[in-house]
């Protein structure tokens, strides 16, 4: 009950994403119109960037499907690539999502021993976050959290009070908007 995600539909999206998680799409689609991102162009570098880093790390061998979340914002390459997308969130990632081990949502996974709870679900609020135009839409529900972090091995049940609890008070950076949606910001 803490999504509504369909099994079949679920399985169905990932046979005709393979080997990139079907939500990479919809997420991306959001920051395509930003001022000064050359969609395909842009998108192709973030994405090699990304596939680099799974390989060059060994994460690769370990993963089934490239998801939205597999954004490395401690190497350089990857957070210039999330920079030329909006660069107006450099404090919301530096403080709540990736600093060498020190931001809010690597700490959490540490006092927790969550694996990577914490930090997969700020990468992908702030993939969710990149948008910066007027009107654009921002953040994921609840639902929509826990169903694009599921995978094998992950314990979704924990992402609402253990993960998603702590980050909604101690990320100085996440919001929600009226209809319970999980952003970032830079303010």
């Amino acid at each position: 009950d803490i999504t509504n995600a369909s099994p079949e539909q679920f399985a169905a999206q990932l046979q005709n994403s393979f080997p990139f998680h079907f939500a990479i799409r919809d997420l991306y689609a959001r920051f395509r119109e930003n001022p000064g991102f050359q969609q395909t162009r842009g998108l192709i570098r973030l994405m090699r960037t990304v596939v680099a880093s799974l390989w060059q790390s060994g994460r690769a061998k370990q993963q089934s499907l490239i998801h939205a979340h597999d954004l490395d914002l401690n190497d350089r390459d990857t957070l210039i690539e999330i920079q030329q997308i909006n660069g107006t969130l450099d404090n919301a990632i530096s403080h709540d999502i990736a600093s060498a081990g020190s931001s809010v949502a690597e700490t959490l996974d540490a006092n927790l021993k969550s694996g990577n709870d914490a930090q997969d679900t700020s990468r992908l609020l702030l993939v969710a976050s990149l948008a910066n135009v007027p009107n654009a839409t921002l953040g994921l529900s609840l639902q929509e959290i826990v169903s694009l972090l599921c995978q094998p091995g992950r314990d979704i049940a924990r992402l609402p009070k253990d993960i998603l609890g702590v980050l909604a008070t101690r990320a100085w950076y996440l919001h929600s908007s009226r209809d319970g949606k999980l952003f970032f910001k830079n303010v």
